[in-house]
């Protein structure tokens, strides 16, 4: 399976927080999106969060 290239614009500091800073957040949503969000970062499926 060929990878893809993925960047991430993103337009809300809070959220950046939470995916770069590891800040902590009550919203179970929220939760749910930075997780998924901070695997894929972590292993390498995006390459930029700007």
């Amino acid at each position: 399976i060929p990878l893809i290239l993925l960047v991430i614009y993103i337009n809300s500091k809070l959220l950046y927080n939470y995916l770069i800073k590891l800040s902590i957040t009550n919203k179970k949503r929220l939760i749910i999106d930075i997780i998924s969000l901070r695997e894929l970062y972590k292993n390498y499926k995006i390459s930029k969060i700007r």
